[in-house]
């Protein structure tokens, strides 16, 4: 030690650091100015180097607390990562690996000791699952189908196809319209007719449309019954503008094919809801037949505008309730087309760009966040990804007052302003989550959860369900359990794995949030299903998202009474929610189409719970069974998104003299789990197209079948007196303006074997 080295030590000079930095030093060890920069381990014979890596840590303090709650916001992450792969990896529960990692580090060792005892396996990519969904492969038809993530529930009704006996619905025989009417729908996507004039064409299918009070009440009805789904017609503009142009009782207005098939498609729908006709009656499929026509007659890919992108968006809606499964990928291509077209023509940009104001840039506004929210919607449903990217939407969400300006005098919306910022603030982050082919963190999804959670506490709940207008009740039923929907798809995934790693004890997993909401929204959506079906059964059975949603949400709560124990302790029961979801598809099977598709799926599950409480009974005896031994597991495979490749043919079609090879336990007839009736044998097939006996014992129309229809719409009496390919005879009724069209071709429809339809006054 030198002799400066000693002096310093003993305070009579300088310390080295405050020498080098030439600055007074009180020769206090430390002295205030080292302590004062952070370097007092160093005073009084140490210097800091210069350079770089000479940062005092004084001066980082706050840098290192950022990084300091990074780390441990990164330490929580890794415990819960460490949880789940302990589960994954069946390791032994009593290994507590947080404990076995943190405890050398509290002693000062490292994980490489080999005192700690721990050997680390790397984390493989594949232990976390990441579903791609489902892609269905007919190999004698030659096509496939793809289901995403989130389309589960589609990927099952698609599987059941093939066995279930679908409400009878009678086709409309076309034989009384012109061949040129029933065959230009089938070449619209290529190019119209060119060989007949355009007017004559749109004077022919005129010449078929019903006397102007019938189409009136079935505007309104339409507006009435269904303005909770969707809104996007003005009330205004198709009853006192376009009706009296179509019927020539204004001269003064031109309106062109699609305004003729907006018209007739909003009859068409308004017919499928009209209480006093059967469901999927023929006067709807009449008007169908008319719309395709219409549309054909305007090149459909070049002369666009809102009109033809409404006109498709109602198409949609259209074969989604026409009753016929087979429709229901119809039903997602039109959407799909219509989203496309509203890019084409410019509705994701705002109106105001193009000189747009008033009523008719809300109207531009308003129409595209409800074909915005459709998409969101149907992507959640088939976990295909969206039309519309967000992403490149600029069109603003209307104003609370321009609502309620615009909106006076016409039926009440469902969601309105709000439902457009929930969908754009919310649901599109949901579906991203859903969707995204790499999954989000867990702590990304519970954050979207409590997002949610926050739209609770919105006051939406101002219209009264047992109000005797149907668009108010309607209203209150689809915004008491909106949010509901947007968790059941969030969490569904999550809810599957957990259901499938831990079904003995889902609660103590660490996604068991996932799998508690879930099966709490579920609920929520079964309720209020089952409550607005008991309000309004004709109209709630005949709308098919009504039962897309209450399936995937009966999927949840059957998987979870199949699988779990009793003593799980949710509420309410599984067991018990399940057979009233039972009894609800039975009842809406008569008339539903989905509902009854989905019915043999949710039966076959409701057997197996019977077989494992009659198990249960005799658990003492000398040959227990495990409640899920050998039971078919692929619905919840498939549910959840997690079976890739689904490959089918052709089966040769079942005849239906055929006995039936077991008796289904009639649904109703479930009493409390200690009392359960006995079960079926277990050769039973898991989808028993003998379930479906009690849906079809109910005729769809009383009275007639399908060797009726030689009756009332294809009595080649009536339409024999005109000749096929005249276009003045049809074109002759339109030349003098009349309120009405009393035309044989419109009395042959009301004429139908349910007797002359009388029609209430508006």
């Amino acid at each position: 030690m030198t002799s400066k080295e000693t002096k310093r030590l003993r305070g009579e000079i300088s310390c080295a650091e405050c020498r080098r930095l030439k600055v007074r030093c009180d020769r206090i060890i430390p002295c205030s100015t080292c302590v004062k920069r952070g370097c007092d381990a160093l005073c009084p014979t140490g210097t800091v180097p210069p350079g770089d890596g000479s940062r005092f840590v004084l001066a980082a303090t706050d840098h290192l607390e950022k990084e300091l709650s990074q780390m441990e916001d990164r330490i929580h992450e890794l415990e819960g990562a460490i949880s789940a792969l302990r589960t994954a990896e069946n390791l032994d529960p009593s290994t507590n690996l947080l404990s076995s990692i943190s405890a050398p580090l509290a002693n000062g060792t490292t994980l490489n000791d080999d005192s700690s005892g721990l050997e680390l396996k790397p984390v493989a990519e594949e232990t976390r699952s990441q579903p791609q969904g489902t892609l269905h492969v007919n190999e004698e038809a030659g096509c496939s189908l793809f289901y995403g993530p989130g389309g589960g529930s589609e990927s099952l009704l698609l599987r059941a196809e093939s066995t279930e006996n679908r409400p009878v619905i009678q086709d409309l025989d076309t034989s009384y319209l012109p061949a040129f009417l029933t065959m230009g729908f089938s070449k619209f996507l290529l190019r119209p007719r060119t060989d007949i004039p355009r007017l004559e064409l749109q004077q022919t299918i005129e010449s078929f449309l019903p006397p102007i009070d019938r189409a009136k009440y079935l505007v309104e009805n339409c507006l009435e019954q269904l303005s909770w789904m969707f809104q996007f017609f003005s009330r205004k503009h198709l009853i006192f503008e376009l009706i009296p142009l179509v019927y020539r009782q204004e001269s003064d207005g031109e309106y062109g094919p699609h305004d003729l098939a907006l018209l007739m498609i909003t009859m068409a729908i308004g017919a499928l809801v009209d209480e006093q006709l059967p469901p999927y009656n023929l006067e709807a499929q009449h008007y169908y037949q008319l719309v395709q026509a219409a549309v054909s007659i305007q090149k459909l890919l070049v002369e666009e505008s809102l009109t033809t992108v409404k006109v498709l968006h109602l198409m949609s809606i259209y074969n989604g309730m026409s009753g016929r499964e087979s429709n229901i990928e119809l039903c997602y291509n039109l959407l799909n087309l219509a989203a496309q077209s509203a890019i084409r023509v410019g509705l994701h940009m705002d109106p105001s760009t193009w000189g747009f104001t008033g009523k008719e840039a809300y109207d531009r506004r308003h129409y595209f966040y409800n074909l915005f929210s459709a998409t969101l919607w149907q992507a959640l449903v088939t976990g295909r990804p969206l039309s519309i990217l967000p992403e490149y939407i600029n069109c603003r969400i209307p104003t609370a007052e321009e609502e309620e300006h615009f909106q006076q005098g016409e039926v009440p919306i469902g969601f309105g302003r709000w439902g457009f910022l929930v969908d754009k603030e919310v649901v599109v982050l949901v579906t991203k989550a859903v969707l995204a082919v790499k999954s989000p963190s867990y702590a990304q999804i519970l954050e979207l959860d409590e997002k949610i959670d926050e739209l609770k506490d919105l006051d939406i709940h101002d219209a009264d369900p047992n109000s005797d207008q149907t668009s108010i009740t309607m209203r209150a039923f689809v915004r008491a359990h909106y949010t509901c929907l947007m968790k059941m798809f969030l969490h569904r995934g999550h809810f599957a794995e957990v259901l499938t790693e831990t079904p003995s004890d889902p609660l103590n997993s660490p996604r068991r949030h996932s799998f508690v909401s879930a099966y709490e929204a579920a609920c929520a959506v079964l309720d209020e299903t089952i409550g607005q079906m008991a309000r309004k059964p004709i109209l709630c059975s005949r709308v098919w998202m009504i039962w897309s949603f209450a399936f995937s949400a009966a999927m949840i709560v059957g998987s979870v009474a199949v699988r779990c124990p009793e003593q799980i302790g949710l509420q309410p029961p599984p067991v018990q929610k399940f057979e009233e979801t039972c009894q609800l598809f039975s009842r809406a099977a008569e008339t539903s189409a989905r509902a009854a598709r989905g019915l043999p799926i949710l039966l076959a599950m409701r057997e197996r719970i019977v077989r494992r409480w009659q198990h249960q009974q005799y658990r003492n005896g000398a040959h227990p069974e495990s409640s899920t031994s050998d039971e078919p597991q692929e619905e919840l495979s498939l549910f959840g998104g997690l079976t890739p490749l689904v490959t089918s043919k052709r089966s040769t079609p079942r005849s239906s003299k055929s006995p039936p090879t077991s008796v289904p336990t009639p649904v109703g007839s479930v009493s409390p789990p200690s009392s359960l009736p006995p079960a079926h044998p277990r050769s039973q097939p898991a989808y028993s197209s003998n379930a479906q006996t009690q849906i079809t014992s109910t005729p769809l129309f009383v009275g007639q079948s399908l060797t009726d229809q030689s009756s009332g719409w294809t009595d080649p009496v009536l339409w024999e007196k005109r000749p096929q390919h005249e276009f003045t005879e049809f074109s002759h009724a339109r030349e003098q303006p009349t309120s009405s069209l009393p035309s044989d071709e419109w009395l042959s429809v009301v004429h139908y074997d349910y007797g002359l339809v009388s029609y209430p006054p508006r």
